[in-house]
């Protein structure tokens, strides 16, 4: 059966500029148990076309693994899925232009212009995921001392390394040390918090 996925995956193999702009306006809606035929009728291609979709539902069929999602998402988070997909998404387009040796055809899918929507032409900037965090997220990275877009367990062992290291406790005789460890103290447990929320793990 042709899902959304698979149409899109078959966008990405097929380096046919007029089979992946039909595939395009495709109306998934409603057709899930379409087949492979009847999905190239509704298209209306003709025979040159339907062989080079043949030949990528073919290669899709016979690499499924090849074609599933390269990172799982780190939680429920929409950012989290988003960057699942994308990076996925990304991989494939980068493997078939390498293979077919065009310019790059998907670079308006690049991280950082849904991000930013900032255009570049020659200098694809590695993906930094704090784009996609809020002022707040990434201000909670900053007090536990972690990059941002770490994950829960790496959270965990750097809320108990921060704690020993400004625990009020460890200043019975500074009153000014004291208080400083205490206002980074309730930072990192606000810290703490707010990611025990977000990966629930109440």
């Amino acid at each position: 059966m042709i899902t959304k996925m698979i149409v899109e995956i078959l966008q990405a193999i097929i380096d046919d500029p007029a089979i992946r702009r039909l595939m395009g306006r495709y109306d998934h809606k409603g057709r899930s148990q379409v087949n492979i035929d009847e999905f190239m009728d509704e298209m209306n291609l003709n025979a040159e076309q339907r062989q080079k979709v043949r030949e990528a539902y073919q290669n899709y069929n016979n690499n499924q693994e090849r074609y599933q999602y390269k990172y799982a998402p780190k939680s429920d988070d929409p950012f989290d899925k988003f960057d699942a997909y994308f990076r996925k998404y990304e991989d494939m387009a980068e493997e078939n232009e390498k293979r077919f040796g065009h310019e790059k055809a998907y670079a308006h899918r690049k991280y950082q212009q849904y991000a930013g929507g900032q255009q570049q032409k020659n200098n694809y900037q590695q993906y930094d995921p704090s784009y996609l965090r809020t002022e707040e997220e990434r201000k909670h990275y900053e007090v536990l001392e972690i990059p941002v877009g770490s994950d829960f367990d790496k959270i965990k062992i750097a809320y108990k390394s921060a704690m020993k290291k400004y625990h009020p406790d460890r200043f019975p005789n500074d009153e000014e040390k004291k208080k400083h460890a205490e206002e980074i103290s309730r930072k990192i447990n606000g810290a703490y918090e707010y990611f025990k929320k977000k990966f629930n793990k109440n």
